[in-house]
């Protein structure tokens, strides 16, 4: 059974190998087979002797781009292969009125979220996700950027979340921190806006890793 290889500190040019540490390098060889990856990955060592893994690099992966259309629009079936879930709403603008966006995960109101905006802080609890004042509906210069972590996880009740934003009436930023308060796992995400149909905009969904 092969060692590992190389088995000198150093090595020159000229140097010859043995039989033995020809074996070696046969077996690194075979252990860093590629057989089981997929473009992009990487190897990771899983101790002496073993062969070794593959894993995808860290990154952003976009996992979905859907136009914003109609009363509300679901993002469903999220993969369940990522550390994190970045949520990028751009440019949203609806038909009737001016109003906030609401994001149900899972469908269902369980956040509690504290944050600022225009120098006021705001809160609420046990609700959908959603921003602290109406988008306009006639200029599309705005949208909100939510960070969702662990959510993946059954085994506890708290998935922290980041959300912040900016909208144009007036050119107000926000942000804010909090947590989604559920014990499944981030299956889907339902997108909203209090002052009617969505006419356009649109909803990037990405998987950290």
């Amino acid at each position: 059974m092969a060692t590992g290889f190389p088995t000198k500190a150093n090595w020159s040019a000229g140097d010859l190998l043995t039989s033995s540490q020809m074996d070696d390098l046969a077996a690194t060889v075979n252990t860093l087979s590629t057989a089981s990856s997929t473009s992009g990955q990487v190897a990771t060592s899983a101790g002496a002797n073993a062969a070794v893994t593959w894993t995808d690099m860290p990154g952003m992966t976009l996992i979905s781009t859907t136009s914003l259309s109609g009363a509300s629009v679901t993002l469903s079936s999220i993969p369940q292969t990522y550390k994190k879930l970045i949520l990028f709403v751009k440019n949203p603008i609806n038909a009737t009125a001016s109003g906030a966006l609401n994001i149900k995960l899972n469908n269902g109101s369980g956040a509690f979220i504290s944050g600022t905006y225009l120098s006021t802080n705001f809160s609420y609890v046990g609700s959908p996700i959603k921003t602290p004042a109406n988008y306009t509906n006639t200029n599309a210069d705005q949208g909100f950027w939510l960070e969702i972590d662990d959510y993946t996880n059954t085994s506890g009740n708290i998935k922290p979340i980041l959300f912040y934003g900016f909208w144009t009436a007036p050119d107000t930023p926000f942000n804010s921190a909090g947590m989604w308060y559920g014990s499944s796992a981030i299956t889907s995400i339902v997108i909203s806006n209090t002052g009617g149909n969505f006419t356009s905009g649109t909803a990037l969904l990405y998987g950290v890793r």
